[in-house]
């Protein structure tokens, strides 16, 4: 069904149902000469993407011909209004959504009050909680690619969250898996962001690292990461790392190893040829990865190629970023 008429250019939506096997929408309002809008929506889905796609058409029916999706899945219903214009619109109101997906990653149940547009979201309020973990946020998100529409000015409290999923969103390139609580504040753009982190994790990895009892402390300088405090367990012993990296990889840091266990370092080799033994020491790092300039120490009681015992270890070595390490 749907109602339409229109008086000196003014046209009004007096009453539109529109359903699809999973999804009904109802509108109601007017769309102004200037193409200003005042509609309000009510809609329920079992696939808001089919919901999104059933909107797109809506849109360009009543004359944005260049209506872009939301690009978000899942289920749900929604109650609020469509305001903006046709070319541009915005959405206001209350989302309460299951499975629901949305920059690539899966976020479970929501709960989201806010605003909404082809450009940006701003919440008010918004809860996810996927299993049992959960994740609170308020504040304003860009949603177009890393570098040009990304601004980025949000609070964020997380507990058990899946790091993967926040670094997917925000456009991060870093390798780190496990569920983290703790809190954000970012601002400025995903690309150069800014802002203070303080994050924790019972178990994490990071490039592949296995790590305990996380704690980590940063702040976000545009285009450098300062960690400020970083400690955590690998294995049965401690380290703590500290220093900065910027967008292109370059880093300046200070690792701090207390009996790590070095089987712990390498578990993708074969026992036979793995090395083990507990080690403790310090390592200084600049550069780029592959090929820093570096200086260290380290120091082991007793070391071991699979089964057969090597002996003590002390050890300095040194690298100016050739590739080449002087021990």
């Amino acid at each position: 069904r749907f109602d339409w008429r229109a008086e000196d250019g003014v046209q009004w939506i007096e009453r539109a149902d529109l359903r699809t096997a999973t999804t009904s929408v109802r509108l109601a309002g007017r769309i102004e000469r200037d193409r200003r809008v005042a509609v309000d929506v009510d809609l329920a889905s079992s696939d808001l993407a089919v919901a999104d796609d059933l909107g797109l058409r809506v849109r360009r029916a009543l004359g944005n011909a260049d209506a872009q999706p939301l690009a978000v899945g899942g289920a749900g219903t929604f109650r609020g209004r469509w305001i903006g214009t046709l070319s541009e619109p915005v959405y206001e109101g209350r989302f309460r959504g299951d499975d629901v997906r949305y920059l690539g990653v899966a976020w479970g149940q929501a709960e989201w009050a806010g605003t909404t547009s082809a450009r940006e979201v701003r919440s008010h309020s918004l809860v996810l909680r996927k299993d049992a973990a959960e994740l609170w946020l308020d504040g304003r998100l860009e949603t177009g690619l890393t570098g040009e529409q990304d601004g980025v000015d949000l609070g964020v409290r997380l507990r058990e969250w899946p790091a993967a999923d926040l670094v997917q969103a925000l456009g991060w390139d870093l390798d780190v898996s496990g569920p983290v609580s703790g809190r954000a504040r970012v601002e400025g753009r995903r690309s150069a962001p800014i802002g203070e982190v303080a994050l924790t994790a019972r178990s994490a990895r990071y490039a592949r690292l296995p790590l305990r009892d996380l704690e980590l402390v940063a702040r976000l300088r545009g285009e450098l990461t300062e960690v400020t405090t970083g400690r955590a367990r690998v294995g049965v012993g401690r380290v703590g790392f500290r220093g900065t990296v910027d967008a292109e990889g370059v880093y300046d840091a200070s690792v701090d190893a207390e009996d790590v266990e070095l089987s712990e370092l390498f578990p993708e080799r074969v026992p036979q040829k793995r090395w083990g033994g507990r080690v403790s020491g310090r390592v200084v790092m600049q550069g780029v990865p592959g090929r820093p300039r570096l200086d260290g120490r380290l120091a082991s009681t007793r070391l071991f190629l699979g089964d057969e015992g090597v002996g003590a270890l002390e050890a300095l070595f040194h690298a100016d970023g050739d590739g080449r390490v002087a021990i």
